[in-house]
């Protein structure tokens, strides 16, 4: 059976009115009573306080108070100020015109020194790893023509002859010079520099001697390239290493063996 069919079934008695107040004296209804409640006094740590007192304060134990906030502490007093620096009087007229011409001479003097260091050409420091070495020891300036560019197979073959007798290494740099001699020239061409240079130090520990033979249609030619080799190779011609010839005929530099 449903709930609600069983609802239906049960009989619930109707709501009786409530019975009105008993009339008083006069048939007038009795008057109302003002609701009051008397609180008793309130004691806290021997201190007794009548909490309806109008205006009355609670005081709090010192021990119920909040631990005081870091904020709460006084601030500390900033540092003092310095006194502001006295004003410098100005400088007199006097002092201000010598500052101002020794700074027009200062200006002067570095102008000056710019101008006769372009105009004095420096002087080029010869390479720490190549000495320096002559390009001309003709003894006549019409053998000063410029040397003939050598070509890349010439320097090839000297580059692959660094470790080869130095006979050999000495016959194909002498052919790279003569090269660079051509037909007029007796001055050295200057990418052979560092190969006489690598020369000029394996000359030092062989104690073999070389002779080499120079030979132009013109003998004045001749000595101007022979003495070209003798200067560049000054340490060897020397120690007795190297012994230079000239002579007439076709235009070489030859390596004369026994």
């Amino acid at each position: 059976m449903a709930i609600t069919d069983l609802l239906d079934r049960v009989p619930i008695p109707a709501r009786r009115p409530a019975p009105p107040p008993a009339a008083g004296p006069g048939g007038r209804p009795p008057p109302e009573r003002p609701f009051s409640v008397e609180l008793p006094p309130v004691e806290r740590v021997g201190i007794s306080l009548d909490p309806l007192a109008e205006g009355a304060g609670v005081p709090v134990p010192e021990e119920d108070r909040p631990a005081a906030r870091p904020t709460d502490a006084p601030a500390a007093s900033s540092p003092a100020r310095p006194a502001p620096r006295a004003a410098r009087p100005p400088l007199p007229s006097y002092a201000v015109a010598a500052i101002g011409g020794l700074t027009l001479l200062s200006l002067a003097l570095a102008v000056a020194l710019v101008v006769a260091a372009r105009a004095t050409p420096a002087a080029a420091a010869p390479s720490a790893a190549t000495p320096a070495v002559p390009v001309s020891a003709a003894p006549t300036p019409s053998f000063g023509s410029d040397p003939a560019p050598i070509p890349v197979d010439l320097i090839t073959r000297l580059e692959d002859a660094s470790e080869e007798p130095l006979d050999v290494e000495l016959a194909r740099l002498l052919d790279a010079v003569q090269h660079g001699f051509g037909g007029r020239s007796a001055v050295l061409e200057p990418t052979l520099r560092s190969y006489v240079y690598r020369m000029s130090s394996r000359f030092e520990w062989n104690p073999d001697t070389f002779r080499v033979a120079v030979t132009a249609p013109d003998p004045d030619l001749a000595a101007a390239r022979g003495e070209l080799l003798e200067h560049v190779f000054e340490g060897a011609v020397a120690q007795g290493r190297l012994q230079v010839g000239t002579g007439v005929g076709p235009h070489a530099l030859t390596l004369v063996s026994d």
